[in-house]
């Protein structure tokens, strides 16, 4: 945890808008059997014990990518390839209402509390 959490914010950890990713456990569950899995799964509680962060849907995919061999220098290209259709939906969406049907205001009032490291 030490060298995990050096920097902050912590990659992986805390989500701008959810308290929780419910998506991480589902998938860290699913895909648990191995043991690099337990370990990112062990690390995660004891970030979250001691930060009162949760995990996001990020960290883990760099516990799913690990445990299936992929180098974590392929990381950044793989979660873009991931990330493009979301990106593409999210910009589809924008054109034709507001994002989360809030203007653009009325979306900074409300979540003018959240660290600008989120957005």
């Amino acid at each position: 945890m030490a060298l995990y959490c050096k920097k902050k914010p912590f990659p992986g950890f805390g989500h701008p808008i959810m308290l929780t990713d419910p998506r991480v456990n589902f998938l860290l569950d699913l895909y648990g059997d191995a043991p690099i899995v337990q370990k990112a799964k062990a690390l995660g509680m004891l970030i979250t014990a001691s930060y009162h962060i949760q995990a996001n849907i990020d960290f883990a995919a760099a516990a799913l990518m690990l445990r299936y061999g992929i180098p974590p220098v392929a990381g950044s290209a793989f979660f873009w390839f991931c990330r493009l259709p979301i990106i593409i939906g999210h910009i589809c969406a924008k054109r034709r209402q507001p994002p989360f049907g809030l203007s653009s205001s009325a979306a900074r009032e409300k979540y003018r509390d959240v660290p600008n490291v989120w957005l």
